[in-house]
């Protein structure tokens, strides 16, 4: 019985054994040396600055040579984590704020300062060495028909064993940089698509406000007249003014009063005599009896003169030359009647505005100014029924001033 005891407890303590040799010990851990290198006290924590999606792609091609630079040379200038750079907080358009921070790079590279652990190398040698092992084994027992060997541990499957040694690997330095090498150039990709879909965005934005625009409720919007800025430029330049004689006058209510009214009248004085002077130059009045003509003006030469070479043109053809005469056969007949002073220097635009807008002559005079303009300064061509036209207008306007007070 006593036997029996004893042959069962070897037993047990055999079984412990053979479990503990099947089981893969872990690789010892792994102290990195930092004699030598060159680590700064850790700095501050500071929030990511603002950058626009163009600068985060920048930084981004950047880092892709730096870090390979620093693969190659391993060493304090190339590895320093100053170069890094600061975190980021990139505003991309369409897509919320992303905070990008670069610790993991930094930390990389203080340890990059130092060739990589012979004890990982070793450790991951060893780890497949036993994964292919035990994988061996275990399919060597499932093929034997050699029912009578006993077993002396637990078997692990295949799968099993290389999961295990998965899991306990650990990567060395060098291929922690190439992983980061690939990390930066997947953000820079990210980081172009999202330019690409907001350019996108920007363009059919753009296309649909134009065609937004383009309906007929928009037709009278466009830039401020220059006249409205100007009148606001005023306004405020006004506002400053009584803002300023508020603050001086606040001791002495009477001050301020006068030199408000004495603004006010000197202001409606400038403004009464304006409009004199431009009525002056814009209504239509007679000249006086004694008004002599002046040489070179169209009045100076008779109306019926300017009408003869009208048609003398007109029976040659040349019917821009005769449609020139009968607009100022028109102007020298009104200028007889005094309507306007005299004036060899006077546009045709400003012989219109002698003649207020209810004159029944403005009207004429108007199509007759614009044929004119346009055949004679616009180089438009004319022909006989432009000519007959012309006619027909100055015609009219000759009879209108011969009815209200005949020759001169």
């Amino acid at each position: 019985m006593r036997r029996g005891h004893i042959i069962l407890a070897l037993s047990l303590v055999a079984l412990v054994a053979g479990v503990r040799a099947q089981v893969p010990k872990p690789p010892p851990d792994v102290h990195v040396k930092v004699e030598n290198v060159h680590v700064d006290k850790k700095p501050e924590k500071t929030p990511p600055h603002s950058t626009s999606l163009a600068e985060y792609q920048s930084h981004l091609q950047a880092l892709i040579p730096l870090v390979q630079q620093c693969a190659a040379a391993r060493n304090f200038g190339s590895c320093d984590p100053a170069l890094v750079g600061d975190d980021e907080s990139v505003d991309a358009p369409g897509v919320a704020t992303r905070e990008v921070r670069y610790n993991w790079l930094r930390n990389l590279f203080v340890k990059a300062q130092q060739p990589d652990e012979k004890s990982d190398a070793k450790a991951n040698a060893g780890s497949a060495a036993d994964a292919n092992k035990k994988a061996g084994r275990s399919g060597a027992s499932g093929d034997s028909d050699d029912d009578d060997e006993p077993e002396t541990g637990v078997q692990q499957s295949p799968a099993e064993a290389i999961k295990q040694i998965v899991a306990i690997r650990k990567k060395t330095t060098s291929e922690l940089l190439t992983d980061a090498v690939a990390r930066l150039n997947a953000d820079l990709a990210q980081a172009q698509h999202l330019e690409a879909v907001a350019a996108n965005n920007h363009q059919r934005e753009h296309e649909t406000l134009k065609q937004v625009l383009s309906q007929g409720i928009y037709s009278d919007i466009g830039p401020e007249p220059e006249k409205n800025r100007a009148l606001e430029k005023i306004g405020e330049w006004l506002n400053n003014i009584f803002d300023g004689l508020n603050k001086v006058t606040a001791g002495a209510q009477w001050l301020g009063r006068a030199v408000m009214i004495g603004f006010f009248v000197i202001v409606g004085a400038l403004l009464i005599w304006a409009m004199i002077q431009s009525e002056r130059r814009l209504r239509l009045r007679v000249v006086p009896d004694g008004f002599d003509l002046v040489a070179g003006a169209p009045s100076a030469r008779g109306w019926e003169l300017w009408w003869k070479d009208a048609e003398a043109a007109a029976a040659e053809g040349e019917w821009r030359e005769a449609i020139h005469y009968l607009y100022w056969a028109s102007i020298s007949r009104m200028e007889s009647m005094r309507l306007w002073p005299a004036d060899k220097a006077r546009t045709p635009r400003e012989y219109l505005k002698l003649l207020k807008n209810d004159d029944p002559r403005r009207g004429g005079l108007l199509n007759l100014t614009r044929n004119f303009e346009r055949i004679w300064y616009g180089g438009r061509e004319a022909d006989e029924s432009t000519y007959a036209n012309a006619t027909k207008v100055a015609r009219e306007l000759i009879d209108k001033g011969s009815a209200a007070g005949g020759k001169r």
